[in-house]
């Protein structure tokens, strides 16, 4: 996670976050939440990661997550 530029959350170990990423990690299970024009999916590409995209992740682990106007998601 480190080396494409994120950082460790210090409420959760298990979520890493950039200005425009956010990656929640769970054993073998991992959510990136990217917007599809941005690099950062290329980067993930580009280090050999199985990447699945998916337009709709209401729930990831029992984690609610919802598009709120403005461009904000909510993870509750």
């Amino acid at each position: 996670m480190f080396k494409i530029g994120l950082i460790q959350s210090e409420a959760d170990p298990c979520l890493f976050i950039s200005e425009i990423v956010i990656c929640l990690v769970y054993v073998e299970d991992t959510l990136f939440y990217i917007p599809t024009d941005d690099n950062k999916l290329n980067e993930l590409r580009n280090l050999a990661m199985e990447l699945i995209l998916d337009d709709d992740v209401a729930r990831f682990l029992v984690v609610l997550i919802e598009k709120l106007e403005n461009n904000k998601t909510y993870m509750g």
